[in-house]
C-alpha cells in the first residue's frame, strides 16, 4: 500500500497519524533474523517490519549477512526481547510507533529517517555561511554555473523524468521512495523549481515548496553520473542556490527534509554543513529501539542518532549504552 506525502503541512501531523492505524496490521506479525558480521562474529537479532532492514545492515552493522529469518507474533515480542537481553544478545527492533508501549525498559529510541532544519539566523548557520559559500562560489565559477527559477510543468516533467528519479535510485538503490510527477505538479503551485546549468546545460535542480516564512526542498534531481559527474559539484550549486534565493527573499528557515539519523551518513554530513540541525518527521510509521549489549559495539552505531529527552544525540556521547540510565521507553513518540 503506497501513501503518498500530503503537501499541505497542516494536513501533515494528521495524515501522518492515519498512516501509523492504517499500517498497524504489518507489525501484528514480525520478522526475527539473525545477522551475523562476516568479520567479528557478533551476532544481531533485528526484529521487526523489515522495512529498515536493508539499512540496519548496511549502515547501522558492518559486513554483515542474514543467517536465519523466523516469524514472530507481536503478542511474544516483549517476551522475546527480555529473553534475548538476557544473554546479552544485540537486539534492534522496528514496529509501528503506536506500539510503543510493548517496548521493555532499556532499549535508544532512533527512526529511519529525520528531517534536517536550517534557521537562517542561527549562529551556527551565520558561521558556517561564509565558509561553505566562499567554497561553492569557487566551483560555482570554475564550472560556470547559473541557476533558473521556474513553474513550467514541462519543465517539471523532464526534472522528474530525466534528473530526479535516475539520482534517487542511483542514490538509494532498493530503500528509495520516489515521490510521484503529481506530487510535483501539485508542489510547484505554491513553490518553483530552481534549475541549475553548465553553460547551456541543465546537470541539477531541487523542487521547492514556499509556507510563509519556509522554503522546503521538496525534491533534489541531478543528471546521471554517466552524463555529467556528481563530483563536479552540480548539486551543491543547487544547495548554494536555495540558500541564495532564501536569503534574498527574507525566508527564515530552510527545510532540507530527510537524511539518516547517522552523523558518519554523507547526506546527514552535507547538510549539518548548512547548519542544519536535526528534527524527528511524524511520516514514517516506524521506530527503531537499540538494546545494545555491555560489551563493545559496532563502530557504525557509536555515530547513530538517538531521540532521548527531546533531543538528539550521538549514541557515542550516551557511552555506547553503556552507563546508560534504564529508562522505560514506554513514552509518546513524536
Amino acid at each position: 500500500m503506497e501513501f503518498h506525502e500530503p503537501t499541505n503541512r497542516v494536513l501533515y501531523g494528521p495524515a501522518s497519524f492515519a498512516k501509523r492505524v492504517i499500517l498497524l496490521y504489518r507489525s501484528f506479525r514480525l520478522r526475527q533474523v539473525e545477522i551475523e558480521d562476516a568479520i567479528s562474529g557478533r551476532r544481531t537479532i533485528y526484529i521487526g517490519e523489515g522495512e529498515s532492514l536493508d539499512y540496519v545492515k548496511k549502515t547501522l552493522l558492518s559486513d554483515a549477512r542474514e543467517t536465519s529469518t523466523t516469524s514472530l507474533p507481536i503478542c511474544f515480542l516483549r517476551q522475546r526481547i527480555k529473553h534475548l537481553i538476557s544473554f546479552n544478545t544485540q537486539v534492534i527492533v522496528e514496529i509501528n510507533r503506536m506500539l510503543a508501549p510493548l517496548i521493555p525498559p532499556g532499549g535508544l529510541l532512533t527512526f529511519p529517517w529525520i528531517r534536517q532544519k536550517v534557521s537562517l539566523n542561527n549562529d551556527d548557520h551565520m558561521e558556517r555561511r561564509y565558509k561553505m559559500g566562499a567554497s561553492l562560489r569557487r566551483k560555482v565559477r570554475k564550472f560556470d554555473y547559473r541557476c533558473q527559477v521556474t513553474s513550467d510543468q514541462k519543465m517539471v516533467r523532464k526534472f522528474f523524468e530525466d534528473l530526479y528519479l535516475p539520482y534517487l535510485t542511483t542514490r538509494f538503490e532498493s530503500a528509495c521512495h520516489a515521490r510521484t510527477l503529481s506530487e510535483f505538479q501539485t508542489v510547484i503551485r505554491s513553490g518553483f523549481l530552481l534549475q541549475v546549468f553548465a553553460q547551456d546545460r541543465w546537470v541539477s535542480g531541487v523542487i521547492c515548496r514556499l509556507q510563509k516564512d519556509e522554503i522546503c526542498t521538496f525534491a533534489f534531481g541531478h543528471l546521471p553520473g554517466n552524463q555529467y559527474d556528481l563530483r563536479r559539484g552540480a548539486l551543491s550549486a543547487a544547495y548554494y542556490f536555495i540558500f541564495k534565493w532564501a536569503e534574498e527573499n527574507s525566508v527564515q528557515k530552510v527545510d532540507l527534509l530527510r537524511s539518516r539519523p547517522n552523523t558518519s551518513d554523507g547526506v546527514y554530513e552535507h547538510k549539518r554543513r548548512w547548519g542544519a540541525q536535526p528534527v524527528t518527521d511524524t511520516w514514517p510509521h516506524t521506530a527503531l529501539w537499540l538494546f545494545i549489549p555491555k560489551t563493545e559495539i559496532c563502530p557504525r552505531l557509536k555515530t547513530q542518532l538517538i531521540w532521548r529527552r527531546g533531543e538528539f544525540v550521538e549514541m557515542q556521547r550516551l557511552g555506547y549504552g553503556l552507563k546508560r540510565e534504564q529508562e522505560d521507553n514506554r513514552l509518546m513518540i513524536p
